[in-house]
């Protein structure tokens, strides 16, 4: 291979780790990480321009820490601990000899994640060594860092026993993530603040902590905090003898649990097998374009990493459809109201808006998980531009018509589920928009139906792959369409359509 195209493959590898970071798959992330870790030390000894050394112990760093984090997150800790280790050793030979390269925030960072191992491993003494030493070396420099050091501090003291001291830790961090406008990080001081209240057996305080952590987590679609907070709610109303709100708690908790994790690993290996079979034909298309016309040399490295690349988009839209799929409880959500109306009884009513308000929010949610996953699948067509500018434009061009063909399909389903299960929670809206506005095209009653869950004209442009301009024009036709004066806001007359 050569070595430009080496590191074509490390950021290749790099864009796509960070992408299986995206949808929850450590293990994919991991093998990636390797790859671009392999790429990067080739492309340093063949003395590839722009792989300065600095550079090169810059990316080192970089990639063991993110290794290092995902085995974490698979609890792994002793191997976790491998790699941080040897992020710590090359900060170390890099501060030495190239500091001009080196980001401030390494250093501090990797104590903190240090740490965090540590005090997911319950050794507890050494993760207060490595958060004090952050401190330290932070010296009030990055905020958010304090606060998230100042947070664990928090939690070991609360761990040996020492609630005051913990609850003076969890509210300094507090502030700082609050100044920040941090509300992931202020979710997870709430839920830590709630415990504390709880172990001091004020559970009405408690109560009201987990609620907010709920509250800023829906914001941000912080689901891991929200599911700490259902859980010990769900706790908290049992020993107060509130049976009927710990039961909603730990229904939630088992609905948003199972959306996020049951459905994704089933999804993922679906979806790993087609990339494999996509892989195959993809090198079968490289075999027969071979025998044609004289290429440009290109190594099966970067043909494979291609295929990975455009097959992880399909991933990313399959893991939606599979999303969307698991709301077929909704259904029986609905029938719910319907019986609570016929007893007439408010509680039962409420309970059961209460879950489709749920579902709503979950809905809405995973089709934002397309908006943030938009801009990494964007950064890889980028890469593959890069590669048609060094290598056949023929053979790339018709990579990614192939590619592009087949997301085309999967667009259609993803758009037909999601349509079944937008029509599940809001069932009266599709049939009043025909019955009212016949005229619209089916492009503007998807148009409708994503205004109506209030999302933006950016959130919008992403999820149906066009030009936020062309979002705009489309809107002002939708509103012509639909007769609405200037002074009427078309997002509130959808929401408001009965």
């Amino acid at each position: 291979m050569k070595s430009g195209d080496k590191l074509l493959l490390m950021r290749l590898s790099e864009h796509m780790a960070d992408l299986a970071e995206l949808v929850g798959n450590q293990l994919m992330a991991i093998d990636f990480y390797q790859n671009a870790l392999e790429a990067l030390d080739e492309a340093y000894q063949k003395k590839d321009v722009g792989m300065t050394a600095g550079a090169y112990y810059r990316k080192q760093i970089k990639y063991n820490a993110n290794l290092g984090y995902n085995y974490h997150q698979i609890k792994k800790y002793s191997i976790s601990f491998d790699f941080y280790n040897k992020a710590i050793k090359m900060l170390d030979y890099a501060l030495e000899h190239y500091p001009g390269d080196i980001p401030d925030v390494y250093p501090v960072s990797l104590q903190v994640n240090i740490g965090s191992v540590y005090l997911a491993a319950n050794q507890d003494s050494l993760a207060r060594l490595h958060f004090i030493r952050a401190l330290e070396m932070n010296a009030g420099r990055d905020t958010l860092v304090a606060a998230a050091v100042l947070n664990n501090l928090g939690i070991i003291m609360q761990n040996a026993g020492n609630i005051g001291a913990a609850a003076k830790y969890f509210r300094q961090g507090l502030l700082l993530y609050s100044g920040k406008g941090d509300y992931q990080g202020m979710a997870k001081v709430y839920n830590n603040l709630g415990k504390n209240a709880y172990l001091r057996k004020s559970l009405g305080e408690s109560a009201m902590l987990f609620d907010s952590a709920v509250t800023l987590a829906d914001k941000v679609y912080s689901h891991p905090s929200k599911l700490i907070a259902y859980e010990n709610l769900a706790e908290l109303y049992a020993d107060q003898g509130k049976f009927q709100l710990s039961n909603q708690m730990l229904w939630a908790y088992k609905q948003l649990h199972d959306s996020l994790y049951q459905d994704n690993e089933v999804g993922i290996q679906e979806q790993q097998s087609r990339m494999y079979m996509f892989k195959h034909a993809l090198q079968m298309e490289m075999t027969a374009h071979e025998s044609n016309v004289h290429r440009s040399r290109l190594s099966q490295w970067v043909l494979a990493f291609v295929a990975f690349a455009l097959t992880m988009a399909l991933i990313v839209v399959g893991l939606f459809i599979r999303s969307l799929r698991s709301r077929n409880k909704l259904a029986s959500l609905s029938n719910a109201l319907l019986q609570a109306e016929k007893k007439e009884t408010d509680l039962a009513l409420r309970e059961a808006q209460r879950d489709i308000e749920l579902k709503n929010k979950e809905l809405a949610s995973s089709a934002l998980h397309i908006t943030r996953n938009s801009n990494m699948v964007a950064v890889i067509i980028k890469e593959l531009e890069s590669i048609q500018m060094k290598h056949d434009q023929l053979l790339i061009q018709r990579l990614i018509k192939l590619v592009k063909e087949i997301e085309g399909s999967y667009d259609k389903d993803a758009w037909s589920e999601f349509e079944l299960r937008f029509n599940t929670v809001h069932e009266a809206f599709y049939t009043v928009l025909q019955e009212k506005f016949p005229d619209l095209s089916p492009a503007e009653k998807r148009l409708s139906a994503l205004l109506r869950m209030n999302m933006t004209t950016k959130e919008i442009a992403a999820i149906t792959r066009q030009n936020p301009d062309s979002i705009k024009v489309a809107r002002y036709r939708l509103r012509k369409k639909l007769g609405l004066t200037t002074d009427k806001s078309l997002v509130n007359f959808l929401m408001g359509l009965k």
